[in-house]
């Protein structure tokens, strides 16, 4: 498991000091063996002085020493006064956990979100031995809070440390905490403001153990990489996980960091597991390719925005022939790859044994060869679960092709900003390959109204579609209406996406008949609608109504949870806009819709 992945499926618990039951301990409950605490109430406002954030604050201190919590995330800071209390609560913790730190939004009444509470909580929790990563989100730290931090993290026995979107003032006293900490093995910088001077000094601090990298959109620029390089000498053979994107990084930066890499793993082969240089705009790729030739048990490459030579690809597809047994992602979006290019990488990770699981390549040459290359590795690699193939040019004719491939366990496809139109989305509809799907986008294509009945017939049939979305396909009310009717079929949608539509008032109407008042639907955004006056009044009427019978159903299942309408940017007149308004105010709580 990556070190400072948030986006695994860890228990995590969730506290949110904004809002909550007056009752507090009906807040807390048990769930995977894990507390999570809930927003109860959205619209109440609590102040530091009331009673009930006193309560909610002794129980969460009492809960959590004995809870199994492996992750605990403080979006809503509770206020000062109570922020030390917490921190000597959560180092009690008997198991390993993480703790995340976000500073909340400004102008909640609640939170008094200031820096002191955030580090009155870090500090206590740093003395826990239990304590294995800290990430800190949207905080400020300045010269006085920086050295209080780097204090704190440097009699501290962490494992991991992210800061994101923090101005950090010097990052040199960060850095001097970091070189003092033994058993350091993953660190990420992000939206840090990070220069030339603070690589040097990252580079120079990271032990030599270090295992996982982060470096994201802080435009090092190609100083910056030479900056970093050396560091790369001493740990390079170590790193697992290696993230650069978006760094500007150009072809000096990222040739400087490869020559350093390469000369670490000399002697072996590279430990790397995953790598990511996305968006630093280099065209020669050599290096990069031998680097990925000496990581056999590489699982994750992502190359792009970086718009290659033609003599690139070939090497690199030559190359990925070493790790096609481990490789499970790769991303070669928007880096101009010919159908040449792509028919050999497609070559490449189809060997005997392919592990890839996803495959991304957005803004590629496909007609005709390289979509046949896809298809052909689609059926030869049977455990691909995505596939994006969007802004290719594909066509009715590329479409079918596609079809034609054998890919069960195949669970997601986009397909947007194509030239599909009916014949082609009936041919992938028909087929084998949409059988298994849970998400498909086929955004911006020329369905009309033709098409949205063959994606009808995939909603209205399949028991796995959870996301669909058709944003501006020239569907009208009579291609609404089909959707409308499979919406209320399936069994398994949560989520439609049909933004710029032509509904009118027979549109509107199959919406509210079907889809608004659908239970099972979570989230319906029907933005850029074109509803007109009668529409937006028919839609605003089904809201209300929907909301009164859920209301009025004690315990009713599909009001358990909230579900969001967006009709933002809807075309109707004022009078739409002002009926659709009032519905949203009258169901806020209960029912989320963005007008």
């Amino acid at each position: 498991m990556s070190q400072l992945d948030s986006s695994e499926d860890t228990a995590s618990l969730i506290l949110s000091a904004a809002s909550f039951a007056t009752n507090a301990t009906t807040v807390i409950s048990l769930d995977c063996e894990a507390y999570e605490l809930r927003r109860m109430c959205s619209t109440s406002q609590i102040s530091p002085a009331d009673s009930r954030l006193r309560t909610l604050c002794d129980l969460l201190m009492s809960a959590y020493p004995s809870a199994q919590i492996s992750r605990l995330s403080l979006h809503d800071l509770i206020s000062c006064p109570f922020a030390s209390e917490l921190g000597r609560a959560v180092g009690k913790s008997a198991v390993a956990f993480n703790l995340i730190l976000k500073r909340p939004p400004a102008g909640l009444a609640c939170t008094s979100p200031t820096v002191q509470a955030v580090l009155a909580v870090l500090t206590e929790a740093l003395k826990s031995e239990s304590l294995q990563q800290v990430r800190l989100t949207s905080v400020e730290l300045g010269k006085k809070n920086c050295k209080s931090l780097a204090r704190s993290l440097g009699a501290s026995a962490i494992t991991g440390i992210a800061f994101g979107m923090c101005s950090i003032t010097p990052v040199k006293r960060i850095c001097a905490a970091i070189k003092n900490l033994p058993r350091l093995l993953a660190v990420e910088f992000s939206y840090s403001k990070l220069g030339v001077a603070e690589a040097k000094a990252l580079a120079e601090a990271l032990p030599a153990g270090i295992e996982e990298l982060r470096i994201k959109f802080e435009s090092l620029g190609p100083s910056g990489g030479k900056a970093l390089a050396p560091g790369f000498i001493r740990f390079g053979s170590s790193l697992r996980v290696l993230n650069l994107s978006d760094n500007d990084l150009a072809e000096e930066g990222v040739n400087v960091v490869m020559d350093s890499l390469l000369f670490s793993v000399r002697r072996t082969t590279a430990a790397l597991r995953r790598l990511s240089l996305a968006r630093n705009y280099f065209t020669s790729g050599t290096k990069v390719a031998e680097l990925v030739r000496r990581s056999p048990h590489l699982e994750s490459l992502n190359l792009s925005y970086n718009q290659f030579a033609d003599h690139v690809p070939a090497a690199l597809s030559e190359s990925m022939k070493s790790c096609a047994g481990s490789l499970r992602k790769l991303n070669l979006s928007f880096c101009g790859l010919s159908e040449d290019a792509v028919t050999n990488v497609c070559d490449a990770v189809s060997a005997p044994g392919s592990a890839l699981r996803a495959l991304r390549l957005i803004n590629s040459s496909m007609v005709p060869q390289g979509v046949k290359a896809v298809a052909k590795l689609l059926s030869s690699c049977d455990r691909i679960k995505e596939l994006r193939l969007g802004v290719s040019l594909l066509d009715d004719a590329a479409a079918t092709e596609l079809a034609k491939a054998k890919a069960p366990e195949l669970e997601s496809l986009e397909l947007n900003v194509n030239k599909i139109g009916p014949a082609g989305l009936a041919a992938i509809v028909g087929s084998a390959l949409s059988n298994g799907l849970s998400h498909i986008d086929i955004s911006y294509n020329n369905l009309g109204d033709e098409g949205a009945e063959h994606l009808a017939r995939l909603i209205a049939r399949s028991s796995t579609m959870r996301i669909v979305v058709a944003n501006s396909c020239e569907i009208k009310a009579r291609g609404i209406a089909a959707i409308s009717a499979a919406v209320e079929k399936s069994s398994s949608l949560e989520t439609l996406v049909l933004r710029g539509t032509e509904a009118g008032k027979e549109g509107a109407e199959a919406l509210a008949s079907g889809v608004v008042s659908c239970g099972r639907l979570r989230q319906l955004d029907i933005g850029m609608t074109k509803l007109g006056e009668e529409g937006a009044e028919i839609l605003a009427k089904a809201i209300l109504d929907w909301d009164r019978r859920c209301s009025a159903a004690a315990g009713a299942k599909d009001w358990d949870e909230k579900r969001l309408i967006v009709l933002s940017e809807c075309k109707c007149p004022d009078a739409g806009h002002k009926a659709l308004k009032a519905a949203s105010e009258e169901v806020k709580g209960r029912l989320t819709v963005l007008c």
